[in-house]
């Protein structure tokens, strides 16, 4: 039977299903809504005002209160606040002050109308009357009833508390259906919270789990009543798509750093969906590992992959997201930690994408020092565009680096017709190939690390690999020479973790193949400073590990792979 952790505030107890099953049931008895009329439904005796709710405003406004008789979200009475003039303020409809447990989880939500965007904030006072503020977030306006819902831990002063939805411009905010109760336990498995979406406040949404968005889209979200297992999923469907993603995002979990693991889920789809490990470090800075893509499926599918979290990692999340018009479905999400089967050695790939001119200076004579080959993955229109430039390229190949293709154009192969994307992989191909040598490119990087199943089996046609720039290290029991692995280069990427890259490799025995672009001063995102690679070329040199192209390290681990 699996074990299940549950969290009650510092303390930690692992409980069999019979006893969760006995305190769910207790649960249900004792946590109710703690707000007095919370569908505003009884009146007072001049029939102006709600039992149990009163208003409040301060600053520089004009403000009106009514209590519609019809137009409600449940029932027949609501709230309605208005702002006619403002400068600064707010104003609000509230209801009686309850008891605050401190260090206890809440759980608050309601439906609203509103012509501008509102907020939601705590008011806790202490036993003393001292008034405290908890800003829960913004609402954003709406013309139909809408429902907002937060979680909030009660301070460790508190004593009573109250939740203001409040208007701070010139507007209307009309409110109905309040809930405010103690969260249910909350049950963190396989390291996921609420891992398999079963609990809830309302019904509305899973426990521990919110929405996410950014970018210009338009998403809508569900929590539906059938699931993998159990009786819910969460849905994310995108109707309009220019750019950004959107996706179910669980509260971030503690990490080993520098830890392996696997991370799991089932999903339907009916589009190329993908999954990032969002990383908070030390600092509380945030970092993505991408991990491969989720192909669309229709039917329940298990998606598993798995990662190695920096070694500064405090906190992950594993999103799996949408980023095209369609729909993604997910459920049973696991997080576990993960045994590496590694090759007869460790080994090391310098990759060079897009074909820099800086790193004619920056990079060859460097190498050279070092006795150090690269593969250098060009994307060939910036070199006809520069015909000048092509003994550069040829230094490189009479140096024995080794000569990939990155496509013609750099684009995102999966947004080109079939047709495109041949001339895209063969075209690249041959033109490299009569600078350096027929047959001699034999290495493929898509640009962006953009792929699907329709890209792999072109490349499949022109090529004996593809580098992606999805993370990880190549081991035995995760070789896909159609989907080789990464460390990513970066213009933050510390000493310190290259140096635990290298590390690892040796000791896992693993194949390292690490993605840099221009080496050269004032260093873009994906860039890297000539003092940084130096430092970490040395470093590479004193550590002994085998530095191989890529095409070199797949003649030694192929014969290992069964």
């Amino acid at each position: 039977m699996t074990k299940k952790i549950i969290v009650v505030l510092s303390l930690v107890f692992i409980l069999g299903s019979s006893q969760l099953q006995l305190d769910r049931a207790k649960a249900q008895v004792t946590n109710q809504n703690l707000i007095s009329n919370p569908s505003v439904e009884i009146a007072n005796a001049t029939n102006t005002a709600p039992v149990n709710w009163q208003t409040s405003q301060w600053g520089t406004l004009t403000a009106t209160y009514s209590y519609p008789k019809t137009g409600a979200q449940d029932g027949t009475r609501s709230l309605k606040v208005a702002i006619n003039s403002y400068s600064n303020g707010d104003a609000k409809w509230y209801f009686t002050p309850v008891t605050a447990k401190p260090g206890v989880e809440y759980y608050f939500s309601d439906w609203y109308k509103a012509t501008v965007s509102s907020e939601v904030v705590v008011r806790f006072t202490d036993s003393l009357g001292n008034e405290k503020f908890l800003w829960l977030g913004t609402v954003a306006k709406s013309t139909t009833w809408a429902k907002t819902g937060f979680q909030f831990i009660a301070p460790s002063d508190a004593a009573t508390m109250t939740v203001y939805h409040l208007i701070n411009s010139v507007g209307n905010l009309q409110t109905d259906n309040f809930l405010l109760r103690q969260s249910e336990t909350l049950i963190i498995t396989d390291n996921v919270p609420n891992n398999s979406l079963e609990q809830t406040n309302d019904g509305s949404e899973p426990m521990s789990w919110r929405k996410e968005n950014w970018g210009t889209n338009t998403a809508s979200f569900s929590y539906l009543n059938t699931g993998h297992t159990g009786s819910h999923s969460a849905k994310v469907q995108l109707t309009k798509y220019t750019s950004g993603d959107a996706k179910w995002g669980y509260a971030p979990q503690p990490v080993i750093p520098g830890g392996d693991y696997r991370f799991t889920d089932y999903y339907q789809s009916n589009v190329l969906t993908h999954v990032v490990v969002r990383v908070i470090d030390n600092a509380g800075i945030e970092k993505y590992l991408g991990l491969i893509n989720a192909e669309p499926s229709t039917t329940w599918k298990k998606y598993t992959d798995t990662f190695s979290v920096p070694i500064d990692a405090k906190q992950i999340t594993v999103l799996h997201f949408i980023s095209a018009v369609g729909y993604l479905v997910t459920d049973d999400y696991s997080v576990l930690p993960y045994q590496i089967h590694g090759f007869d050695q460790g080994m090391v790939s310098l990759t060079f994408d897009d074909g820099w001119e800086d790193n004619y200076t920056s990079v060859l004579p460097l190498l050279t020092q070092y006795g150090f080959k690269s593969t250098q993955y060009y994307a060939t229109t910036y070199i006809q565009e520069q015909s000048d430039e092509i003994y550069k390229i040829q230094a490189f190949a009479a140096a024995g680096h080794e000569i990939g293709s990155h496509s013609i154009t750099h684009p995102y192969l999966t947004k080109l017709t079939i047709a495109n994307m041949d001339k895209e992989l063969s075209q690249s191909k041959s033109y490299l190939e009569s600078l350096v040598g027929v047959g001699k490119v034999t290495e493929f990087a898509s640009p962006y690390g953009d792929y699907d199943s329709r890209v792999i089996g072109e490349i499949q046609k022109y090529y004996r690999s593809h580098r992606s720039t999805d993370e990880g290290f190549n081991s035995k029991d995760n070789f896909n020479i159609y989907n080789l692995r990464v460390q990513n280069m970066t213009n933050t990427t510390s000493l310190a973790q290259f140096q635990e890259w290298i590390r690892k490799a040796q000791a896992d025995k693993t194949w390292l193949i690490i993605v840099y672009h221009r080496i050269g001063e004032n260093p873009d995102q994906f860039e890297t400073a000539p003092a940084d690679f130096n430092a970490q070329m040395q470093y590479l040199y004193q550590s002994g590990l085998a530095v191989k192209t890529v095409g070199q390290a797949l003649d030694a681990v192929l014969s290992q792979i069964q």
